[in-house]
């Protein structure tokens, strides 16, 4: 990490975060310096960055370093991205849809990125956006079995109504998915969770 992730011209063979703040407490311009900290090992690490950057939501730097990254797809940028628009950073959503839509379709191959690009067109997208998304997913049903299962698994089990959409998919769907479960038991299940009122 040391060599790749040099911080700001120099190495640090201490621990990111005591590095990031040290380079805090030195400087004026700190909480860019920290955005941008986070942002450049936002591959290794998209949940926690994600999470850490919900309160630097409306900067600018990191809307405009978020929003280059996602037009170069760089790898966990989508996963940060999804975290900052649920704290309500909206200006970056249509580049992020779009980058969605192309990991969806194979440009990325990594598992979080295509779960943060199922996230982000079923929470995000506009309406047309997401039929568009439940045709990708019928498109790879029979041509790509391994890409339709990523893609459901990582839009259902949610709280968004608009998953009863892909379970419809599912209920339709009579083959063996795992473990003597069809498609069909997956979809009653998560239909039975969706429909039992919650308690407090």
């Amino acid at each position: 990490m040391s060599g790749r992730y040099g911080a700001l011209g120099t190495t640090w063979a201490g621990s990111l975060a005591e590095m990031s703040v040290r380079r805090v407490t030195k400087s004026s311009d700190g909480q860019e310096k920290l955005i941008h900290q986070f942002l450049n090992v936002s591959d290794l690490n998209e949940w926690g960055t994600g999470i850490a950057l919900q309160e630097f939501a409306q900067a600018p730097n990191l809307v405009k370093e978020l929003r280059s990254m996602l037009e170069e797809r760089r790898p966990g940028s989508l996963y940060v991205a999804y975290d900052v628009m649920k704290a309500g950073q909206h200006s970056i959503v249509v580049t992020a849809v779009n980058t969605a839509f192309a990991y969806v379709n194979g440009a990325s191959q990594r598992h979080a990125d295509i779960q943060a690009a199922c996230w982000v067109i079923r929470d995000f997208g506009t309406d047309e956006q997401y039929k568009r998304f439940l045709g990708d997913i019928r498109r790879y049903q029979y041509q790509d079995q391994k890409r339709y299962d990523e893609l459901w698994r990582n839009t259902i089990w949610s709280d968004n109504e608009r998953e009863r959409t892909v379970l419809d998919i599912l209920l339709a769907d009579e083959r063996m998915y795992d473990s003597g479960l069809r498609y069909s038991d997956v979809a009653r299940g998560e239909l039975a969770r969706l429909n039992t009122p919650k308690s407090h």
